[in-house]
C-alpha cells in the first residue's frame, strides 16, 4: 500500500513514478536530505559514497533538477530516525531528463515526526562522499 501511495505522490508532482518497494528504518538509522529546502525525499550513505563527488553528480544520481531558488544544493543534512517505521524506497531510474539516476531514495512524508537533524551537514563541494 505505501508503495502505491509513493507512486501516486511522485506522479502527482509531474514526475514519472519510480518503482517503489518498502523498507524498515529503525531508531538511530541515518538518512540524508538536500539543504536548504528539506523535502519528503531522502537518501542513504551508500548513495552519498557512490555519487557525491560533486553537486551535479549527486543530484543527477537522484534525478533532482536544480532547485528553483537555490540551484543545485551544495549541502546535505544528516537526519536520525526516531521511531521504527516502514517507508517507500527504491532506485531513482524513471526521470532521466534530470540525470542518469542510480541513487537510492526514501519517501518520508511524516519527516517532522519521524526524524531529527543530527546537526551534521555534508558539503558537496568538499568531498561529502568521504564523510559518511
Amino acid at each position: 500500500m505505501i508503495q502505491m501511495n509513493a507512486s501516486r505522490t511522485q506522479a502527482g508532482s509531474d514526475w514519472n513514478s519510480d518503482m517503489w518497494g518498502a523498507v524498515s528504518l529503525w531508531p538511530g538509522d541515518k538518512v540524508y536530505c538536500g539543504r536548504p529546502g528539506q523535502s519528503i525525499y531522502y537518501t542513504n550513505a551508500e548513495t552519498i559514497r557512490g555519487f557525491a563527488t560533486s553537486p551535479e553528480d549527486m543530484w543527477e544520481a537522484l534525478q533532482v533538477p536544480a532547485h528553483a531558488r537555490f540551484g543545485y544544493r551544495m549541502e546535505i543534512e544528516e537526519y536520525e530516525v526516531l521511531y521504527p517505521v516502514s517507508v517507500p524506497a527504491g532506485r531513482c531510474r524513471n526521470n532521466g531528463v534530470f540525470g542518469g539516476g542510480g541513487g537510492f531514495q526514501f519517501m518520508i512524508v511524516e519527516h517532522q515526526q519521524l526524524l531529527r537533524s543530527t546537526g551534521r551537514v555534508l558539503d558537496l563541494r568538499r568531498g561529502a562522499h568521504l564523510m559518511v
